[in-house]
């Protein structure tokens, strides 16, 4: 059962900018808080002075650029994807209940009440084409 310190946590480089600002008014809307991993630092200086906004900068490891909308798969995308869990694995050593929601998705109701499942530590979607 999710506790009272839930978390629900995305992730957002600069080329998923409008993606963010279309997910925090749909998360506005319902009341729900979250947190921004900011990958690149365009993204973090462009959120961070917002007060509808909590961020934490993330920056990248290397010489991976992280600050456009990159293609499934590629690195860029790959090393994105690790940073959801990193980001997660963080926050629940902390102690914290952890809901992971991509910046793509359009929250038209509050989903905490549909993931309280019981005897369920863990659940992912696949990054993978349906097949047809």
């Amino acid at each position: 059962m999710l506790s009272s310190s839930l978390t629900i946590i995305n992730r957002s480089n600069y080329g998923y900018l409008n993606m963010l600002y279309n997910f925090n008014c749909f998360a506005s809307r319902l009341g729900l808080k979250y947190l921004v991993v900011a990958l690149d630092k365009n993204i973090y200086t462009e959120i961070g002075w917002r007060k509808t906004f909590n961020s934490i900068y993330s920056p990248s490891v290397g010489k991976l650029k992280l600050d456009k909308n990159y293609s499934f798969r590629t690195p860029q995308f790959n090393y994105m994807s690790r940073k959801k869990l990193e980001a997660s694995y963080k926050a629940m050593n902390l102690g914290f209940d952890v809901v992971f929601i991509d910046v793509d998705v359009v929250l038209v109701n509050d989903p905490i009440p549909h993931l309280i499942w019981k005897n369920i530590d863990y659940s992912h979607a696949l990054n993978i084409y349906c097949p047809r």
